[in-house]
């Protein structure tokens, strides 16, 4: 998913590896307590990465309890550290 350019049902060909390539600068993402993001403060990661669908990948937001949504959150969770 997180290399899947139609996530959300993007149309702009970016995925979220475009702007984050192997998930760089997402490393500390899950110890958060909010997120700054090209459309202002994000206080959940769920949140955050719907605004990265909606503005980057021009798509729309994707249910933040949705199986999509926990895979992307899972993985973003598994980066903790690895920078």
């Amino acid at each position: 998913m997180f290399n899947d350019p139609k996530l959300g049902g993007g149309t702009s060909g970016k995925s979220c590896n475009s702007c984050h390539p192997d998930g760089k600068g997402l490393e500390m993402a899950a110890d958060e307590k909010e997120w700054i993001t090209p459309a202002g403060v994000s206080k959940t990661l769920e949140q955050a990465v719907n605004t990265c669908i909606t503005l980057a990948l021009k798509g729309k937001a994707i249910n933040p309890k949705s199986p999509e949504m926990a895979n992307i959150v899972a993985y973003i969770n598994s980066l903790k550290g690895t920078k």
